[in-house]
């Protein structure tokens, strides 16, 4: 079992959440979801963190800062809700990219959320809220 203290640690330094917004053909309103992960060069670690949170592992191709593999464990949409609820009491550097996660997935599953115009428009602005976020390197940059 993983140290949920020490995992926001982790997360925070190596980590990475993302709001990612896709077009779909056929449909005139886009498809919001998120996706979570962390990424690093220890694959023992990324293991433990997919057997307590599920997701998946992935090899990255980074290349000219090391000669080890880097590999990023992603959890994606409403699978991230666990993993970024027990993070959140924790986490420093990136809380508040945590906590908005965390309102965009309640959004996404209010059964009262609908597909109308002001509620698309409310999950854009998170996405741009979080995008800003991210560039920006966290709250302490």
């Amino acid at each position: 079992m993983v140290n949920i203290a020490w995992l926001a640690g982790f997360y925070d330094g190596e980590g990475f959440v993302s709001i990612i917004k896709s077009k779909r053909n056929g449909y005139i309103n886009p498809r919001y979801y998120l996706q979570a992960g962390v990424s690093n060069t220890n694959l023992e670690i990324l293991k433990e963190i997919q057997e307590e949170f599920g997701g998946y592992i992935t090899s990255c191709k980074f290349t000219g800062f090391t000669k080890k593999g880097v590999y990023s464990w992603r959890v994606q949409n409403n699978k991230a809700l666990p993993f970024l609820e027990s993070i959140q009491p924790y986490t420093k550097v990136k809380d508040v990219q945590v906590c908005l996660a965390l309102r965009f997935l309640r959004t996404k599953n209010d059964r009262r959320h609908d597909k109308s115009l002001e509620n698309l428009e409310h999950i854009e602005c998170m996405r741009n809220e979080m995008r800003l976020l991210n560039n920006k390197g966290g709250i302490f940059s």
